[in-house]
């Protein structure tokens, strides 16, 4: 194994997990999941429709982020409005896709130090291996940085 690779849930559970998640984490009984799970809801640059999107969400240096390979990321290039539900709340912002390596290597360090298990960023790292931005460019991973109030 290299040090840090791409390990995301087969697709056959996301399809069974995520309508699950995109229909209770914005409802009142979201508030029992932890602040850690969002819907992120926005309209797709090319396509116009409206896009509802499961995401695990880190604190870095007092700014919510997400870590994602996933195609949809590409719609918040230069910055987009967002609308975020967790905890049974929604709120509005803005996201911006930061795809510098260094800087996301830097936003992925940060949140293993706090605690975050790699499992839960889709991630396999071997023990004691820090992430450079090697890493990110094997493993596709950008990061969205959220405005939201």
């Amino acid at each position: 194994m290299a040090g840090l690779e791409d390990n995301r849930p087969p697709d056959a559970v996301l399809r069974f997990v995520n309508p699950l998640l995109r229909a209770v984490v914005p409802s009142p009984a979201g508030r029992v999941f932890p602040g850690s799970v969002g819907v992120l809801r926005f309209t797709g640059r090319r396509s116009g429709r409206t896009l509802r999107i499961v995401a695990g969400l880190h604190h870095v240096d007092g700014a919510l982020v997400v870590f994602t390979s996933r195609p949809w990321r590409l719609n918040f290039r230069g910055g987009r409005a967002v609308e975020l539900a967790s905890s049974g709340k929604w709120r509005r912002g803005t996201a911006q896709l930061v795809e510098e390596p260094e800087q996301v290597a830097d936003a992925l360090r940060h949140v293993l130090a706090a605690g975050t298990s790699p499992r839960l960023l889709g991630l396999r790292m071997e023990r004691d291996h820090v992430v450079a931005a090697d890493d990110v460019r094997a493993t596709g991973r950008t990061l969205l940085r959220l405005d939201v109030s």
